[in-house]
This record gives structure tokens, C-alpha cells and sequence, in this order.
């Protein structure tokens, strides 16, 4: 899939029933198509599947939906219209926000890797309203699942069940969007 504004992001999604397989078919397809990104997607939960993709998963649209999200925003440079509804951004304080879904996409640096990242998270939202717990076991979800389910899958990196963002580029949380308790 590809996904072209100012410059081009390419994901490649290898669907497999056996992730095992998975794993060496995808490393093989690393060397052969170039691509920005590379997901295994399973139609089984299995942790070496980050993807699940089934149509008997109803979260599955919205897993592809994040895809094409960190495409879009990794894509444009010019920030004028949220990827999310498309209604107009506005350069913020805390990043480019959407005045209509409260959308905020931030760039941000790894301290480890030197590298710069872009992250998403919804202004003034909080994931305290109603436990992780109480929601995962109501969504028969894990807390991470849970707390992306919650943001509506608008989130384009990791996050933990507590809003830690996990970055992508060495795996640590730097920081926790939702750490703020004015913004709870």
C-alpha cells in the first residue's frame, strides 16, 4: 500500500495464517520491496502477529485505519487538514491540532536513537474516566488494546494501558501524553 502526498510512504502488508512462516517470508520480502513500514497481520491473536486482521474482529477496519493514518501524517508535510476527519489544523502548542475531532500530531525526537518520530493522541482526553481494567474486562481486551480501542484507534504509535507513548524508534517510553492531571 501506498500512501503519497509530498513524498511517498510505503507499507507492506504480509497477511499470513501461520506467523512462524510470517516471519521468514516477511524477511525475505525486507531485501525484495523497499518500504517504510512491514506487518505481519494474522486473523489470530498472536504476539508475533501485532496485527490482527479478520472479519471476525470487529477492531480490525480500525487497526488498518492507524495504518493509513501514520502514512497520511508521515506523508504530508503541510499539515492543512486532519487526516483523521479533515476538517483544518492549526499549528498549537503541543503540535498541529484539529479544532473539529481535537486531533494533535506532534513530532517528536528519540533521546536514544536521535531520531525524530510523529505521534497523535486526542487533546484533553483522558483514559481515567473509566479503569483499564474495568474496560479491558469489558471488552475481553488487553490493557494496551484497551487503551488504543478507547483513543479510537487514533493513535499511531504504541501506547501502554496508561497513555505512555512508546516510541517507535527504540521501544522506551519517554513520556506520557496523559500524565497531566489537568488533563484529567
Amino acid at each position: 500500500m501506498t500512501v503519497e502526498k509530498d513524498v511517498a510512504y510505503r507499507v507492506l502488508i504480509l497477511p499470513v495464517a501461520d506467523a512462524e512462516k510470517g516471519l521468514e517470508k516477511l524477511r525475505e520480502l525486507r531485501k525484495e520491496v523497499p518500504a517504510e513500514e512491514y506487518i505481519l497481520a494474522s486473523p489470530m491473536a498472536d504476539e508475533r502477529s501485532p496485527v490482527v486482521l479478520s472479519i471476525y474482529d470487529i477492531d480490525s477496519f480500525r487497526r488498518l485505519q492507524q495504518v493509513l493514518l501514520r502514512g497520511m501524517i508521515e506523508s504530508d508535510f503541510g499539515r492543512k487538514s486532519c487526516p483523521f476527519c479533515g476538517e483544518k489544523l492549526e499549528a498549537g502548542s503541543e503540535g498541529f491540532e484539529c479544532i473539529s475531532c481535537r486531533t494533535v500530531i506532534a513530532q517528536r525526537n528519540c533521546p536514544t536513537e536521535n531520531r525524530p518520530y510523529f505521534v497523535t493522541f486526542i487533546k484533553n482526553f483522558s483514559l481515567k474516566k473509566e479503569t483499564e481494567f474495568e474496560f479491558a474486562r469489558r471488552q475481553r481486551l488487553s490493557f494496551d488494546k484497551a487503551a488504543a480501542a478507547k483513543m479510537h484507534f487514533r493513535n499511531i504509535t504504541p501506547i501502554t494501558a496508561d497513555g505512555d507513548l512508546i516510541c517507535p524508534c527504540c521501544k522506551k517510553i519517554h513520556q506520557n501524553i496523559y500524565a497531566d492531571p489537568s488533563r484529567i
